[in-house]
């Protein structure tokens, strides 16, 4: 008996958003409206301000910063610190500047992709307008002519599979990942790392944080192109 083997791509779709919970001023979700992918030149340090070549692109949202790393993504979340035990109001700039940079604490976290290709080419889309200019201590001479993108697609991360990431209006980060004729969905292994602990509740996957946030990632949504047709199928997270 002969079978027929169906040659089309499988999408499977995610978005990645942040909700404080426990504080009111803060933003419900990170917001990927006019999110854009900055290209690293050699101005991202890390705190003890060293370069980091291995991050590719950065961008930022509310509630977090995104570097899209080679095989992987991290996310800083950051949030305000609680300012009881702080020192009182001072007229001294120096001291007013330390009170500043006490009130916001941060966390990271990472986003692995197991097994992946290090040699993955990254492809960047959608050129945005103008460009960024950065003088800092660690490059006084200046990086200039940096650009900004709307997509940022590592291409056979797997063999044969495809991830974009993108910005969303109201879901926040997403991306696609994209399963071309010959790739194995269960070579895609992502790992987290930085986290308190992970659960799987009303679908989506949810990761933990000592931040007081909702981090989540939305359940996927998965489907065939066969001659232009979109099959569904069912999908589900698995930890």
């Amino acid at each position: 008996m002969k079978t027929k083997q169906i040659l089309s791509s499988v999408v499977s779709y995610c978005a990645f958003y942040v909700a404080f919970a426990q504080s009111p001023s803060a933003p419900g979700m990170l917001n990927g409206q006019g999110m854009e992918f900055i290209e690293n030149k050699g101005q991202i340090t890390d705190d003890q301000g060293h370069v980091r070549p291995d991050i590719l692109y950065s961008g930022d949202a509310a509630g977090a910063s995104i570097y899209l790393r080679k095989g992987g993504v991290s996310y800083v979340i950051t949030k305000a610190a609680n300012n009881e035990n702080q020192e009182p109001e001072t007229n001294n700039q120096e001291q007013r500047t330390k009170n500043e940079e006490l009130k916001t604490i941060l966390q990271r976290i990472d986003m692995e992709f197991v097994g992946s290709n290090p040699r993955a080419k990254v492809k960047a889309e959608g050129l945005a307008d103008g460009y960024f200019n950065y003088y800092l201590g660690h490059c006084p001479q200046g990086i200039t002519g940096v650009n900004a993108y709307k997509k940022i697609t590592y291409q056979d991360i797997y063999p044969n599979i495809d991830i974009s990431f993108f910005g969303g209006k109201a879901e926040g980060l997403k991306y696609d990942i994209i399963v071309k004729p010959g790739g194995d969905p269960n070579a895609i292994k992502i790992k987290y790392s930085g986290a308190d602990g992970i659960e799987i509740r009303n679908g989506e996957l949810k990761i933990k944080n000592s931040l007081g946030a909702e981090i989540a990632e939305r359940m996927p949504r998965v489907y065939q192109n066969v001659n232009g047709k979109i099959d569904k199928m069912d999908a589900n997270f698995k930890t």
